[in-house]
């Protein structure tokens, strides 16, 4: 078993990034997949009508603490992006976690996990992942960056997630990229098809209407997969505005309609993550209609087109 400490250099740039969410600039910084774990011919998902103010409560939950099936499903089929340094059959990923990392204060969430993915990705096609553009700007980026399934707190005994070489994906080339003014996006081919997982349907035209409610499952502040419900559409302008619990390093998260089970865009920007309490640690920034702006999508129906169509039996269902 190989074993994979990210270097304090890239913890400082996950640091600086973590004050914006989302953030437009390029943020660089598991449970092993279960064998028996179903997938259903047709999905019923748990729409949750939010009743919440703007952001409201940390809805950010482990895998571990999900219930539902269908936000499992989901799961799986999303990435974390990490610089180019694993290896060996089974490899523990371990370092600074985000209190040592960040520099939050000891209670907050998740502050005894370690923090390493610099931004999100998720899983469209059978050897195609979906990220932000600013994520991947070029293809020498992308050949220095793995593409890691299953990087999640898979039990109350697990610290520093473990993946097997198998969940590991490389870039073999970009497919389309944008990454200015109103578009933000990156189409990625692995260096080979993922088999043990379907993969997403995406919207491919239209747009969701506002208050559809809304899931996001990415890395925030490079923790291991985080699942957060509660969010709503709020409206448009060039972007999907969102409420969602979203930070630094879910640049590229999937967004999810838990009403019909479609992708609805790519998670891109959005307000700061932390601010500086008087014991000089960080907490959580709570938003408010009148504080906020709301967290940034990129409508995935924008680049449908580059997106191939795929087979039933390759992409999990939406809902009934």
């Amino acid at each position: 078993m190989k074993t994979t400490k990210v270097s304090q250099h890239i913890v400082s740039v996950l640091f600086l990034l973590s004050i914006g969410c989302g953030s437009q600039l390029k943020d660089k910084a598991s449970f092993l997949a279960s064998s028996d774990f179903s997938e259903p011919t047709e999905m019923t998902c748990s729409s949750l009508v939010s009743t919440k103010g703007v952001y409201g409560v940390d809805n950010r939950k482990d895998w571990k603490d999900v219930k539902e099936e269908s936000l499992k499903l989901w799961a799986k089929a999303t990435v974390a992006l990490l610089p180019k340094s694993l290896g060996g059959n089974l490899t523990e990923i371990f370092g600074d976690t985000l209190e040592q990392a960040f520099n939050v204060c000891k209670d907050e969430p998740f502050a005894k996990q370690p923090t390493f993915a610099f931004c999100s990705g998720f899983l469209v096609g059978k050897d195609i992942v979906v990220t932000a553009g600013h994520c991947i700007t070029s293809q020498n980026d992308c050949n220095t960056t793995e593409f890691v399934f299953d990087y999640a707190i898979e039990d109350n005994n697990t610290l520093f997630p473990r993946v097997s070489q198998q969940k590991i994906y490389s870039c073999k080339k970009i497919i389309g990229h944008e990454s200015g003014g109103t578009r933000d996006y990156a189409i990625v081919q692995l260096d080979r098809p993922v088999e043990d997982r379907k993969f997403l349907p995406i919207r491919r035209q239209g747009s969701a209407q506002v208050g559809s409610p809304l899931v996001m499952i990415g890395h925030p502040s490079g923790l291991p997969s985080k699942i957060a419900r509660g969010g709503r559409v709020l409206g448009y302008n060039q972007w999907m505005v969102t409420d969602l619990d979203a930070f630094a390093g879910n640049s590229g998260s999937l967004v999810m309609n838990e009403t019909t089970g479609l992708v609805e865009g790519i998670l891109v920007s959005g307000d700061g993550d932390y601010t500086l309490t008087n014991q000089h640690c960080y907490t959580t920034k709570k938003c408010s209609p009148s504080t906020c702006t709301g967290e940034m999508v990129f409508p995935i129906s924008q680049i449908a087109a580059s997106i191939p169509v795929p087979s039933a039996g390759d992409v999990l269902p939406t809902c009934k």
